[in-house]
């Protein structure tokens, strides 16, 4: 045969070419090597775990998606929707010394809750809170000095929905 194995079983080819041996040496190194194929969606879904392996991508041809498995069938997106995240908002608002603020977002912008993230803007360090969890059309917020103490200010808020059907993706 004309080539061995590396440690990383990669076939080192020699002057001794060997068909069709080294040919499908080679092809079984980068079937196993190359964790990347290109699939419809359909066909990344049908594919079985046997044909997985940790950590393969597929980017799937028909919808413009990129995922990774695990390689037991559990597909977790990369990149979806066409290479966009689904929906985003963002802005800022001021706070009350006492009781929650209503954050509202754009109208229709978000059909799953989204994840929100938030920052303060205030003299002395503070800590913006969520209050309750997000619905599709806002959330509450209040803003505490570390003493800690309900203080007025500006929350600056960030919602993002990664796929049409989740907020984390």
């Amino acid at each position: 045969m004309g080539n061995t194995k590396n440690t990383y079983g990669k076939p080192v080819f020699d002057d001794n070419y060997s068909f069709p041996q080294d040919s499908q040496d080679g092809a079984d190194f980068t079937d196993e090597f190359a964790n990347v194929r290109r699939l419809s969606s359909s066909d990344r879904q049908a594919l079985v775990a046997g044909k997985q392996r940790p950590g393969m991508l597929v980017s799937e041809t028909d919808k413009a998606a990129l995922y990774r498995t695990d390689g037991a069938s559990n597909w977790t997106p990369l990149v979806t929707e066409g290479g966009r995240i689904f929906a985003i908002a963002s802005g800022s608002v001021a706070t009350a010394a006492s009781g929650v603020t209503a954050i509202t977002f754009p109208t229709g912008k978000f059909s799953q809750p989204p994840l929100v993230f938030l920052s303060s803007s205030h003299a002395n360090p503070t800590v913006p809170y969520l209050s309750g969890a997000p619905s599709t059309t806002g959330c509450n917020v209040v803003l505490y000095t570390l003493t800690p103490a309900q203080v007025a200010g500006t929350i600056r808020w960030l919602a993002i929905q990664m796929t049409s059907a989740a907020a984390a993706g």
